[in-house]
């Protein structure tokens, strides 16, 4: 069981699909109900940037955003975040708010201080 947005969800484990992914397509669906919609140019489906210290959250998003069409890469943390949107720029990014280190609202604080990167979703 889980709880998103003060409601409580309860996902069942099928063998070889995990609870976890279960959970994050439900949060995904719930939290991005225009997700199939996030193209670009000529139909072209965006990227998305996963910031994530848990490589399994990586994976399963990962694996959900690629049913979409959504090309994703990852990184592990707040840094290599602002580093690797130096020279790209996804459409969307999802990113962890507890990480160690740099934590994901530091993170997001200086991707909205920054002119190039504050309008990503």
């Amino acid at each position: 069981m889980f709880v998103l947005m003060s409601r409580r969800k309860t996902v069942g484990s099928v063998s070889g699909t995990g609870a976890i992914t279960a959970a994050l397509r439900y949060h995904v669906r719930c939290m991005y109900p225009g997700i199939r919609r996030v193209q670009g140019r000529n139909g072209m489906p965006r990227s998305a940037l996963i910031v994530d210290d848990s490589r399994t959250a990586q994976v399963a998003l990962s694996r959900l955003l690629k049913e979409q069409g959504i090309a994703a890469d990852t990184v592990e943390s707040g840094p290599e975040a602002l580093n690797y949107l130096r020279s790209n720029g996804p459409g969307v990014i999802f990113l962890d708010h507890m990480m160690p280190g740099m934590d994901g609202f530091e993170t997001l604080a200086a991707l909205k201080s920054n002119t190039r990167t504050a309008s990503i979703r």
